[in-house]
């Protein structure tokens, strides 16, 4: 039927992924106070942002999963 719903968990990191899946490419991003930023392509500082997932960062596939784990969106 036309309107199944696609399960998100095998599509999407509904708690973050510790490697980026295709087609998810949200940077979940941790500041030296501690404040989680997640960053978008096209964004100021999305190029220079490195995840490192041993410090708790991770991957996101929408705005939707990295603001439901508490990241805010950045502001550059």
């Amino acid at each position: 039927p036309a309107n199944t719903p696609v399960p998100a968990a095998a599509t999407g990191c509904p708690q973050g992924c510790t490697t980026a899946p295709p087609g998810c490419v949200i940077k979940g991003n941790i500041n030296v106070e501690g404040v989680k930023i997640y960053h978008v392509p096209g964004g100021g500082s999305y190029t220079a942002t490195v995840i490192t997932p041993a410090n708790g960062e991770r991957w996101f596939c929408t705005d939707q999963e990295a603001q439901a784990n508490g990241w805010r969106k950045a502001q550059n």
